[in-house]
């Protein structure tokens, strides 16, 4: 039995949760998670119209889980049962604003379960929009930061201090309390006094297709561990909340901070005793908002006593002025990561996004993680009713300047996200359109086909081929033209991409040749690259064979070959993600960025070029 129960639907790794639950912890409450359903990207041929949450086209399209797996009945039935056997005096519901539709269905199995619960609801989605929880039968919101708001709930209930229970500070009542209005509290400043979001079995169960795995944390079973080095996000970006939350407290009056880091010896215990099984550490943090001598030193921390790859999105001006920064994060992890143009129409940046274009910057910071073979997102803004083709066009011509490898095509992704501006956020005033009058889905997936493969080929070369297709497909119906066209493009980008090897094969014959790595991929291509005659094959030391040869080729241990000079050799990796061993060909034993290839697809010579 626990006295609060936490529920959130479709992230087994959402932090909202875990973060309260370890303050209730800490401060002698039981307390259990429930976690509906999990966050799995759901992949499609073609977006809805209508979408909840994301819709994500980079180049394959994602969509919000819940619009493909909709919570059934069995679902409800499991989660009624499961809040059956904990019979918590509290139950929380924290949700996103993609969640809100969640809110009358969770209502009515709350009250099935659990009777005489009190029913909270706190997170983004409640905060900016308490009415809609209200009125679907939640008891209370709490709006803000809720550690200490959910404290003093948990408390008046323990202590049966019933009237003072609605006057909490971060509160509003429903109307059958008197709907009492409580003002923000002044934000805690010093997150060292929150404990690390709680994981462990005995304090979480997951619901999925109905079965309830009870005593269960999935996030423990995961490869990739979630958590955050501070909360808050210095930008004012139009279209999400993030950036105006401390808005809410500074209208009340109340302290508010664009920005809290945490304790950074907690962080670095906290990751430093994750399960062997995982992985790499993802900080949600929305921007690593850090000095560079605080930065340089928790990434000095965590080398030494985490070194785990990991996903950051950072300072891109703090990288690009300290290179010799950049190359401490990378050796300590850094794995992948973000950066967001948006646009790559300055003006309409400005306008509609508020953001200041520093093009030239990030074309710069693009260039340093490319050249490390670090993977990143290009982050752009697609479906914005008020961008024209003009607009478009710049944002093509931006996008031509990144980096991009015919060998590794998902070296750099260019992630086009649909908007869909959080509710209440600034764009949804100032350009209402964008909510009132949404681009078609088809246009946007247009222009995401577009923005995808413009990089790859010369503006010349692309308008030829964007020409050729039109003249193919000109007969067929509109709403197969977007299919047809990204095939189109994915099989003239295999075309280039092939010539590109035949002619580093053509350029390189007689030169020397190292391999890495001995799987399918180099299996299947061995008689493609056979002018080629590697002098050795590295495998690391798990994967070495019984015998010295594969295919004629001696093999070696990678860890064991690197003991003389090899700057004048090529070397190919073929593995299906090649990036972390280039990275530490480049990096660790300091072969030449240009002397490294890759190959992560299977070559055929006898396609019709």
């Amino acid at each position: 039995m626990s006295q609060i129960v936490f529920v959130n639907a479709y992230e087994f790794d959402y932090l909202g949760t875990r973060a309260l639950a370890a303050y209730l912890l800490k401060n002698k409450f039981t307390v259990h998670c429930i976690l509906l359903d999990d966050n799995k990207v759901e992949y499609v041929d073609s977006p809805q119209e209508n979408f909840i949450g994301y819709q994500v086209h980079n180049p394959l399209i994602s969509e919000h889980r819940a619009m493909h797996h909709p919570l059934t009945e069995a679902d409800w039935e499991a989660l009624c049962k499961a809040i059956q056997l904990e019979n918590p005096q509290i139950i929380g519901f924290s949700a996103r604003s993609t969640n809100n539709f969640l809110a009358k269905p969770i209502v009515e199995v709350f009250k099935k379960a659990a009777p005489t619960a009190l029913l909270v609801a706190g997170g983004y989605g409640p905060t900016l929009n308490p009415e809609l929880y209200l009125q679907e039968g939640f008891d209370v919101v709490v709006r803000g930061d809720g550690e200490e708001a959910i404290f003093e709930i948990a408390k008046c209930i323990e202590e049966n201090r019933t009237k003072s229970i609605y006057y909490i500070q971060n509160t509003i009542w429903n109307k059958k309390y008197g709907k009492s209005i409580n003002k923000l509290r002044d934000q805690e400043k010093d997150l060292s006094i929150y404990p690390a979001p709680l994981y462990g079995d005995q304090y979480f169960s997951w619901i999925q297709n109905g079965v309830l795995h009870r005593y269960n944390d999935p996030m423990l079973s995961s490869a990739l561990y979630r958590t955050f080095l501070g909360r808050g996000c210095p930008g004012k970006c139009t279209y999400c909340s993030g950036g105006h939350w401390r808005t809410l407290y500074r209208k009340e009056g109340k302290k508010a901070y664009a920005r809290r880091n945490r304790n950074f010896g907690d962080v670095i215990k906290e990751c430093s005793h994750l399960p062997p099984n995982i992985k790499t550490i993802s900080f949600c943090d929305e921007y690593w908002s850090l000095t560079r001598q605080k930065t340089e030193y928790f990434f000095t921390l965590y080398k030494k006593y985490v070194n785990k790859p990991f996903w950051a999105y950072l300072n891109y001006e703090q990288m690009v002025n300290n290179p010799e920064l950049l190359n401490l994060i990378i050796d300590a992890g850094l794995d992948w990561t973000g950066i967001g143009f948006q646009t790559g129409a300055a003006d309409f940046l400005q306008k509609y996004y508020g953001r200041i274009a520093q093009y030239p910057l990030l074309i710069a910071y693009a260039n340093l993680l490319f050249k490390n073979f670090v993977t990143f997102s290009a982050q752009f803004i697609g479906g914005n009713c008020y961008e024209t083709y003009a607009d478009l066009e710049q944002t093509l011509n931006l996008i031509r300047e990144l980096p991009c490898s015919l060998e590794n095509l998902t070296s750099v992704v260019i992630s086009n996200i649909r908007l869909r501006p959080h509710p209440k956020s600034p764009i949804t005033y100032s350009w209402p359109d964008v909510v009132n009058s949404p681009m078609p889905v088809e246009e946007w997936h247009f222009r995401a086909i577009l923005m995808e493969y413009c990089r790859f080929f010369t503006p010349e070369e692309f308008s030829s081929l964007l020409a050729q297709f039109e003249e193919k497909e000109r007969r067929k119906e509109r709403k197969q033209k977007n299919m047809d066209m990204e095939h189109f493009f994915q099989n003239k980008l295999k075309e280039k991409q092939l010539l590109h090897y035949q002619a580093l094969i053509k350029d390189t014959a007689g030169q020397p040749w190292i391999y890495y790595g001995a799987g399918d991929c180099f299996i299947k291509n061995q008689k493609f690259f056979s002018n080629l005659k590697p002098e050795a094959v590295l495998v690391d030391k798990e994967y070495m064979p019984a015998g010295r040869y594969i295919a004629g080729i001696p093999v070696f241990a990678a860890e064991d070959f690197f003991n003389k000079k090899h700057d004048e050799i090529n070397f190919m990796v073929f593995l299906k993600h090649p990036l972390r061993v280039q990275r530490k060909l480049l990096r660790h034993y300091g072969i030449p960025f240009h002397k490294i290839h890759s190959c992560s697809t299977i070559l055929r010579q006898d396609v019709n070029l």
